[in-house]
């Protein structure tokens, strides 16, 4: 592994382990950054956080951000992402 002023100096998946009983990482687009960022922000029990996958999602600035009005779509767009949806994007698209 590259050295690198950002990485941890600890085990990540290790402690990721320990704290929440899977390991995370094995997860695809989940690198062990991706993953700190994720558990740092919303702590370690995502269910409590966010009831459903679409609360997560928007969440994360991956769905589009819809104005709706009179049933008809009068704007949409997704939002900039976070530093956390960004972190999906880089391992998606690598």
């Amino acid at each position: 592994m590259q050295k690198s002023k950002n990485n941890p100096n600890f085990n990540v998946s290790q402690y990721l382990y320990q704290a929440l009983g899977v390991q995370v990482t094995k997860i695809y687009g989940i690198k062990k950054t991706t993953a700190l960022a994720i558990f740092s922000e919303t702590g370690m029990d995502l269910k409590e956080k966010f009831p459903t996958e679409k609360q997560f999602l928007s969440w994360l600035n991956v769905v589009p951000n819809n104005k709706i009005t009179g049933g008809k779509v009068i704007y949409s767009r997704v939002r900039k992402k976070s530093t956390v949806g960004q972190g999906f994007k880089d391992a998606t698209s690598a």
